[in-house]
């Protein structure tokens, strides 16, 4: 497979903000109102939206269909689908949990922009995440194939005042496998 992106790819180091975060007024009365014990949805077993969704412990596998890639995560048995024909996300496109996401690549790296995101919520903190959310990730397998950096900005005028920037990487590990998820309510 060499530096192939097509395989399944395990944790490696979880995402990490790259740095604090600037709300704007709303936003950050919504964080100080936010109660993680009774509001945080994976208590709920209630799946994520992007870019959550993307910015979790579990393995994730690359699936080259053509003109689409298929993401298979582990967490919440999620599949995203994106684009790669398509140069802007369409303005008819559904909006959904997980959004449009078109890709290209810039030299070795899978570039996606996602946007038409239905979720409430940028975290597990209780940011709001408005419609306007637009989400960009950057896939770079490193030159031994061994480790997939991952880089995810997000921006949202009415939420954050900068982009919110998370850092992570998975590592390859063959014999990795995608397997059910199981969300028990306690």
């Amino acid at each position: 497979l060499g530096r192939s992106i097509f395989r399944v790819w395990a944790p490696g180091a979880l995402y990490r903000p790259r740095t604090s975060f600037t709300y704007t007024a709303p936003a950050q009365a919504a964080r100080d109102e936010w109660d993680p014990l009774t509001e945080m949805l994976a208590l709920k077993c209630i799946p994520p939206g992007m870019p959550n969704a993307n910015l979790n412990p579990y393995p994730i596998e690359f699936i080259d269909e053509g003109n689409r890639i298929r993401l298979e995560i582990e967490e919440w048995e999620a599949t995203r689908s994106i684009d790669m024909v398509a140069a802007e996300i369409p303005a008819d496109a559904p909006a959904s949990l997980l959004g449009y996401s078109i890709g290209h690549w810039e030299d070795d790296a899978l570039v996606i922009e996602t946007g038409r995101i239905d979720f409430a919520y940028l975290d597990d903190g209780g940011t709001p995440m408005s419609d306007e959310v637009h989400v960009v990730e950057r896939y770079t397998v490193s030159d031994d194939g061994s480790r997939l950096d991952y880089t995810v900005s997000v921006t949202d005028a009415p939420n954050l005042v900068d982009p919110a920037i998370w850092d992570a990487h998975w590592i390859w590990v063959p014999g990795t496998v995608i397997r059910p998820y199981e969300c028990e309510l306690e």
